[in-house]
Order: structure tokens, then C-alpha cells, then sequence
């Protein structure tokens, strides 16, 4: 019986060698297809989409995947660069919890331009609002026979998008809860779209003063048609668009689709 116990424990010993030996093997043999050390394409990368933002303004980046997303993040967690920044997922902008967290400052950066409440974002709430363009002409008409109660009903512009947010998808009316228009509009603050020093086309570049002001569009017009709804998503950039006033800059990366990117 002892001699059978011997040889059961030898065998053992030499089967947990063998599992032993079997990870060294591996790493020796591969250590160098997989070594990560002198390779930094992610970091710089990282770090080169950081640096092209604006010093100034606090600027906001949105991201839509892992591979862009991730190097913005380590750069800024492990190597500290840009904490002015503030990146934005929109993958993850459809969650509450996430949402929560952007509303919050974060190093030295503060919270993206987000008004709504808990309540108002939080799963199964706002998930997306259809576009309902048959209701503009109803709306125009209660403009022009009764402007007063109008305005007291939806505000100066009632296809404005922070008027639209306000009387219609945010509304304690549940009927309420559409996009009444396909085509919502921002109001263009002239002199802080001026102070932001963005490019201005070159067909009224050479203007000053009261001439230059005259040349830029009262308002930023944002076609709907053929789109049936609007998700969290989208809602949120349009009110972080309207509440930036030209004076938080915005960027988009290159995986951001389409859609996304109006």
C-alpha cells in the first residue's frame, strides 16, 4: 500500500511539473511576438488627438468606439496630459449612469453642458422621441391667430432647440413628447461666435464690425427630414450644441458616424 501511494504521489508531482513547465515554454518561445514595451502608436496617438484641441475653452472631444476612446483615456488618467479636456463616449451616452458622470467636473475639466435631471435620463425615460413634421403647420397657425399664448405655450421660437427640449421633449405631457418640426434651429450669439475665433468663410472674411455681424445667419438651421426620431443621443448633443454658445469649443472624432455628426 505505501509503495502504491508513493508512485501515485510521483506521478502527480511529475504531471504538476509538466503543467508547470508548459506557461514557461510558452513565454519563452513568444515573449518577443508579444512584448509591448517599445511601442507606444496607442499612447501617441492618444496624446496627438489631445494636443490638437484648443488650450482654451475647456473643449469637449466626442468618441464613439474602444480604440479611440481608450489612449484619450490612459493619456490623461496615467500620463496626466490635457485634463482640460473633456472626452465624451457616445456609446456610452445612452446610459444614465455614464451621463451622470459627464454632467460631474472631472480633473480640470468641468461638466459637459447637460441640464436635464436624474429623472429625465434614466433608463426607459427619453430613450428616443419621434419626429412628428405634420404638427409645424398646426403650430404656425396658433402663431399667427393667437401669438401671445403662443409664445406663453412654447417660447419666442417654438422650433428653437432648447424651446423644443423644454415645452415638448421634456414636458410633463406625455402627447407632448415629440419633435413638432423637421427643421429645429439654434440661435447664433454673433459676438460670442466671434470671440471664439472660429474660421469664417472666406466670402466674408474680409468684412468688419456691423458688416461682418450682418453677413452671419441669425440662426443655425438643422434639417430632420426623413428622420423618424431622435435618441437620447441625439437630443443631448443638440442641447450640448445650444448651451456651448460658441464658447466651450466641440470636436468630433473620425469614428463618429454619420448620423451622429448631423
Amino acid at each position: 500500500m505505501l509503495r502504491r501511494k508513493t508512485t501515485s504521489t510521483v506521478q502527480v508531482s511529475v504531471l504538476m511539473t509538466i503543467c508547470l513547465l508548459i506557461p514557461v515554454q510558452m513565454a519563452s518561445q513568444t515573449w518577443d511576438d508579444h512584448d509591448r514595451s517599445a511601442r507606444f502608436t496607442c499612447r501617441d496617438f492618444g496624446a496627438n488627438y489631445l494636443m490638437t484641441l484648443p488650450d482654451e475653452g475647456n473643449p469637449i472631444i466626442f468618441c464613439n468606439g474602444d480604440n479611440d476612446t481608450f489612449p484619450l483615456w490612459y493619456n490623461q488618467d496615467t500620463e496626466e496630459v490635457r485634463r482640460d479636456v473633456r472626452v465624451c463616449n457616445l456609446s456610452y451616452a445612452q446610459t444614465d449612469w455614464y451621463i451622470y458622470q459627464q454632467q460631474c467636473p472631472l480633473y480640470n475639466a468641468p461638466g459637459l453642458p447637460i441640464s436635464w435631471n436624474k429623472n429625465q435620463y434614466q433608463e426607459g425615460t427619453n430613450e428616443y422621441v419621434a419626429v412628428r413634421p405634420e404638427l409645424k403647420k398646426q403650430i404656425e397657425e396658433l402663431y399667427r391667430k393667437h401669438p401671445e399664448e403662443a409664445r406663453d405655450s412654447f417660447g419666442e421660437d417654438p422650433f428653437e432647440v432648447k424651446n423644443i427640449l423644454k415645452y415638448w421633449v421634456l414636458s410633463e405631457k406625455q402627447e407632448f413628447h415629440v419633435i413638432p418640426t423637421d427643421t429645429i434651429n439654434i440661435h447664433i450669439d454673433k459676438d460670442a461666435l466671434l470671440r471664439s475665433g472660429i474660421m469664417l468663410p472666406k466670402t466674408i472674411r474680409h468684412l468688419k464690425g456691423e458688416d461682418l455681424k450682418d453677413a452671419i445667419p441669425d440662426k443655425l438651421y438643422i434639417p430632420l427630414t426623413d428622420i423618424r426620431m431622435l435618441t437620447k443621443v441625439d437630443l443631448l448633443m443638440l442641447e450640448m450644441l445650444a448651451n456651448c454658445n460658441w464658447e466651450r469649443p466641440l470636436y468630433l472624432a473620425i469614428s463618429v458616424g454619420s448620423v451622429s455628426k448631423g
